[in-house]
């Protein structure tokens, strides 16, 4: 891998917040910030961050890590960083670095070489999201109209009439006063009942209109634009 290449996947892996690992395989912290050579360009020092020290940094030489698929690997174990110098500054003066330099055994720092973190202006990439609502709008009218229909109504009743008969009864007794044969003439009244019709309204039915809900599935379709970073060789 080239130095070009290296800095780059040490830059990708900062953007990342990519766990750092140690020689023995164990996870020590993620990848926090990079300390450049303001000189050379090229990635001096790992700062490497962890939620037990917060604000603070282990840094670890650049030189020598390796790229795993989800991993920084550094040659250095466990108990070697846990004892390493921690900075929280963004910018290496002279004694810390050779500090440093001494405790790793990387050799002398460089002389008037400038050490700091360098925060360039990455792209962000940014893509639409789709974000459905629901509008309540008028889908239908129902209207309930009440008229008046005639409908042919037949009842059955049973009605009463009076009807006249002669009885006879046979007396044979002598009639008492003064009775003389002639003609004579009885007259009663006679009654029949017969049906009389009326109408009266009554309430045959309560009648109302219910909504009822009814749930169902609809699909929206659109289209979305996505920003894409790749990397193109300078």
């Amino acid at each position: 891998m080239s130095a070009r290449e290296h800095t780059r996947e040490l830059e990708r892996a900062r953007r990342e917040h990519r766990p750092v690992r140690a020689a023995e395989g164990d996870e020590v912290g993620h990848v926090d910030a990079l300390y450049y050579d303001l000189d050379e360009g090229a990635v001096a020092w790992i700062g490497i961050g962890s939620e037990t020290t917060p604000g603070a940094r282990t840094l670890v030489p650049a030189e020598g890590v390796s790229f795993g698929h989800d991993a920084v690997r550094i040659p250095y174990g466990r108990d070697v960083v846990a004892r390493a110098p921690q900075v929280d500054s963004e910018e290496l003066d002279d004694p810390t670095e050779e500090l440093l330099a001494a405790y790793f055994g990387v050799g002398g720092r460089p002389e008037e070489r400038d050490t700091a973190v360098l925060r360039p202006e990455e792209p962000e990439p940014a893509e639409e999201a789709v974000a459905v609502s629901k509008r309540r709008e008028q889908a239908g009218r129902v209207r309930m109209r009440k008229r008046v229909e005639t409908e042919p109504v037949t009842v059955e009743v049973e009605l009463e009439r009076e009807t006249a008969r002669v009885v006879r009864e046979p007396l044979g007794v002598p009639v008492a006063g003064d009775v003389e044969l002639g003609e004579a003439e009885i007259e009663i009244e006679l009654y029949a009942e017969r049906p009389v019709l009326e109408k009266q309204l009554v309430a045959a039915e309560r009648v109302r209109i219910e909504k009822d809900v009814r749930r169902e599935a609809a699909s929206v379709e659109d289209e979305l634009r996505v920003d894409r970073a790749a990397d193109e060789p300078a």
